[in-house]
């Protein structure tokens, strides 16, 4: 599991249409959120874009989970493949700096998750 720090619940049984459509509704909110984090900390130029959504995960996580609850019953993947295409779809960030510090985050947790 790539970042396993999501619990999973009971399952619920929506159709492929339904699950997609929430998806999507939860993408377009969540890339407004990152849009709103984004400015308002105002980052320095050094602080690499990993750290950036690393320190935005559990914000994105809480408004999920309260909102979209039903995204954090499937894989922990689903929820970062959520941030990472809500971040890319924000226009904050150049799709190869998104790919760095998808790499870096996987790297990062993978060394933990062995240790």
């Amino acid at each position: 599991m790539m970042f396993g720090f999501l619990k999973r619940t009971k399952s619920s049984s929506l159709t492929a249409g339904e699950l997609k459509g929430i998806m999507a509704a939860a993408e377009g909110e969540l890339r407004d959120k990152w849009i709103q984090y984004y400015k308002l900390l105002q980052f320095k130029r050094d602080v690499p874009l990993w750290k950036k959504i690393e320190s935005f995960a559990p914000l994105a996580q809480e408004f999920i989970g309260k909102k979209y609850p039903v995204i954090l019953t499937g894989p922990a993947e689903v929820f970062w493949l959520l941030i990472f295409n809500a971040i890319q779809q924000s226009g904050t960030n150049p799709i190869d700096e998104i790919n760095v510090a998808i790499a870096e985050l996987r790297k990062r947790f993978a060394t933990a998750q062995a240790e």
